[in-house]
């Protein structure tokens, strides 16, 4: 198990996909210094840090348990960390290996071209999606923590008054679409790479979205089973002291 005395540069040694969280936070893969020596801007809590570097051993139907007893402005800072670092780090990767394979390519294959105009959409849908959570749902979340410590805060009485409605209206159409991303790796599944001076790439390209996926599937979990049950539990509150 990791733990705070550890290092980034010892937890990626001994788990390397674990890398992926360390760059959301700014820290270097090849850092020393234990985690608990590590200044605190650069976490908003240890512990928190901690236990999702160690979600990546174990994705199943439990892990999310050891995030309920964490604050919303915790996992949402985690949510717009994972947001940010997709969108500028992770699918420009993605999809640059595909453009590599591409021009690698004989003509003659257009399933590569498909794949990539499917991304080239997929990545919008997402933008657009994070776009309205960030806008919308996690000024939310952080309006209503503030106004469950103190009931009389203005600020978030205010942006409540202004946004609520609307916001309310996004959660209530959201629903998971995590389908675009699978068809993305089915297809890509599918394609028979005959062409040996390619089949690296081909092969890079499928360890990307394997990683990919395990990193969306880590990050939809928190957001769905703990963050979202937040957000509505102190909705209820909320409506419970103005009614």
């Amino acid at each position: 198990m990791i733990n705070t005395k550890q290092s980034p540069y010892t937890i990626i040694k001994g788990c390397e996909f674990t890398k992926h969280v360390f760059h959301r936070y700014g820290l270097s893969p090849k850092n020393i210094t234990p985690l608990d020596k590590i200044a605190k801007k650069t976490f908003s809590n240890y512990n928190f840090f901690v236990d999702l570097l160690n979600s990546y051993e174990k994705i199943d139907e439990s892990f999310v348990n050891v995030f309920e007893h964490y604050d919303l402005p915790i996992l949402t800072d985690y949510l717009k960390r994972s947001h940010d670092y997709y969108l500028r780090v992770r699918l420009p990767e993605i999809e640059n290996i595909i453009c590599k394979k591409i021009n690698k390519s004989p003509k003659n294959q257009p399933i590569l071209f498909v794949l990539h105009e499917f991304f080239l959409f997929y990545k919008s849908d997402l933008k657009e999606h994070f776009n309205e959570e960030e806008t919308l749902v996690f000024p939310l979340a952080n309006h209503l923590h503030n106004l469950e410590q103190n009931p009389n805060d203005q600020k978030s009485i205010f942006w409540m008054s202004q946004h609520l409605e609307r916001a309310l209206s996004f959660i209530k159409s959201h629903k998971k679409e995590d389908s675009d991303l699978r068809e993305i790796n089915s297809a890509f599944l599918s394609y028979k790479n005959s062409i040996p001076e390619t089949a690296a790439a081909h092969e890079v390209l499928l360890k990307e979205f394997h990683e990919f996926q395990k990193d969306m599937k880590i990050h939809e979990r928190i957001e769905d089973f703990v963050f979202s049950k937040k957000v509505h539990q102190l909705l209820k509150n909320f409506n419970t002291r103005i009614n």
